[in-house]
């Protein structure tokens, strides 16, 4: 009676995120956007075929709805690489391209290991590839998050130090330009209006946003007082941005780095559960983050709910599952 309930749960939710999820990818104009979601929508619609077969009692199926995971993962890595190497020859990014060769040597390790050694070959070392290619590729995240998140917040500071004297005045979002275009996506820059002393000026985003807000909607504005023309907007920024993008990468790959460390028992002694707790910790950073940036971006809580619309329920999610898998981590799974 249990299983069927917990069936039954798991179909409602996965029913509700597939229609979410496939609503997203059909009405989002942004290309890059479809291929992150495409996989997860794949996901969420397998999970929910296999709690259909298993209410029932089709074990097999289920079994092999299970199996489709990583053929999927497997399948969209791929397709993401080729996507990634064609734009870096396209756009003449040797970086970029030299990236890639990890990524390269790890899937054609993959590919050597499930058809082409011999079940029956003997390993002369223990050394795995993967395990090195995996680890350059964490400590490289690791050290480009660094360095974002350093340059991030000593340019926040320096900008503050220099705004410190600035005024505050309400701004009107009045126009935007385009800051970037391609087969991705859009983004623009906002241009926001103020008044000093009956004079109108106007500035605008130093980053772009794929989301526009209302026409006549508020923002906060800071201008010099001994020259109105120069300002800058409150809230979000390209230097913000920058700290965000930075605190990312760095959580993101330091959870790599935990999870090896729990898979080698460093972590066993703690009395609670350390990866449940530390991944909760990023989603619900995570979550609150972009809420933070999406209202420092569109002036307001009511705002950002209006400029978001659907895709509001990604951040929700994300602080969601953060606290839930806290709470589970630090008091349901203790550690006697």
């Amino acid at each position: 009676m249990r299983k069927k309930a917990y069936y039954i749960q798991q179909i409602m939710i996965s029913s509700i995120s597939t229609i979410l999820l496939f609503n997203i990818i059909i009405k989002s104009e942004n290309l890059l956007m479809k291929i992150i979601l495409i996989p997860f929508a794949m996901n969420v619609v397998i999970i929910l075929l296999k709690n259909i077969l298993l209410i029932n009692h089709k074990q097999k199926w289920a079994d092999l709805c299970s199996k489709s995971y990583k053929m999927i993962y497997y399948i969209y890595f791929f397709i993401i690489i080729v996507y990634w190497n064609y734009l870096s020859i396209r756009n003449s990014n040797l970086f970029n391209l030299i990236i890639t060769i990890p990524f390269w040597i790890m899937i054609i390790y993959q590919v050597y290991r499930k058809f082409f050694k011999r079940k029956d070959e003997v390993r002369s070392s223990n050394f795995d590839p993967r395990l090195l290619i995996g680890g350059l590729l964490v400590g490289l995240c690791f050290v480009i998050g660094i360095f974002m998140f350093f340059f991030g917040i000593k340019d926040v500071y320096e900008q503050s130090i220099i705004t410190r004297t600035y005024v505050p005045i309400e701004g009107t979002f009045y126009d935007y330009e385009i800051y970037d275009s391609d087969e991705d996506g859009t983004t623009y820059s906002l241009i926001y209006r103020y008044e000093v002393e009956g004079v109108t000026y106007q500035v605008q985003t130093n980053y772009g946003t794929g989301s526009i807000p209302s026409y006549n909607s508020k923002r906060e504005v800071r201008y010099n007082p001994e020259n109105p023309q120069e300002a800058v907007l409150s809230g979000t920024s390209g230097n913000s941005a920058l700290v965000f993008i930075g605190a990312f990468f760095t959580l993101v790959s330091l959870v790599f780095v935990f999870a090896f460390l729990s898979g080698m028992g460093y972590l066993d002694h703690l009395k609670f559960d350390f990866m449940g707790t530390y991944v909760g910790a990023v989603f619900l950073i995570i979550g609150i983050g972009v809420f933070v940036m999406q209202i420092g971006t569109a002036g307001s809580l009511v705002e950002m709910f209006h400029t978001m619309g659907l895709w509001i329920f990604i951040p929700v999610l994300f602080v969601i599952v953060g606290g839930l898998l806290l709470v589970k981590s630090l008091f349901i799974n203790r550690k006697q």
